[in-house]
Order: structure tokens, then C-alpha cells, then sequence
């Protein structure tokens, strides 16, 4: 769809479709490979959960009680993040070593 607004934005053919196949061409022509997450690459940041949770309280603040949704009527899709990314070919994996 981005390839698509991008093509009517710069005023191509009018005709452009982003096929499956377009995108696999443009993967070769730009050396980009999907790969699997591995590591402090697939791991968040724990700093950056700890600031979070300590900021969220001050968040809530804000908002009526009636406004706050209980995490169990709300679906939380935590689990179904992507486990792979695009990168360059040849690209060395971010592993995390211990």
C-alpha cells in the first residue's frame, strides 16, 4: 500500500501495482533479506520498560476511572509480535553474548 500512495505522491503511471512479485524484485535489486530476530535484537529494553512503568501511574492521572480499561476485557496481543525484520544481505545478526 506505501509502495502504491508513494508512486501516486510522485505522480507515476497510474497503472503501478505492488505486486507480490514487484516486492520480491525490489528485495533483490536492494539486497534486502527477511531474517529471523535473535537477541538484544528481539528483546526490549528493560531500562526502557522500567521508565515506563514508572511513568504510567502519572499517565493515568489524567483520565477518569470510568475511562480506564481492566486489562482483562481488552485483548493484548503481546505474544504476536514479528519474530523476523528486514536487513541487508550480508548484515551481521545483533546477538546478544553472555
Amino acid at each position: 500500500q506505501k509502495a502504491e500512495d508513494f508512486a501516486k505522491e510522485l505522480d507515476w503511471n497510474n497503472e503501478f501495482k505492488a505486486t507480490n512479485d514487484w516486492l520480491e524484485n525490489f528485495k533483490k535489486r536492494h539486497n534486502i533479506v527477511f531474517r529471523k530476530l535473535c537477541g538484544e535484537s528481539a528483546s526490549a529494553d528493560a531500562s526502557s520498560c522500567e521508565e515506563w512503568l514508572s511513568e504510567f501511574p502519572s499517565f493515568l492521572k489524567d483520565y477518569k476511572a470510568d475511562y480506564v480499561l481492566k486489562a482483562d476485557e481488552t485483548g493484548l496481543f503481546f505474544q504476536c509480535l514479528p519474530n523476523k525484520t528486514a536487513a541487508f544481505k550480508g548484515e551481521e545478526c545483533q546477538c546478544q553474548t553472555e
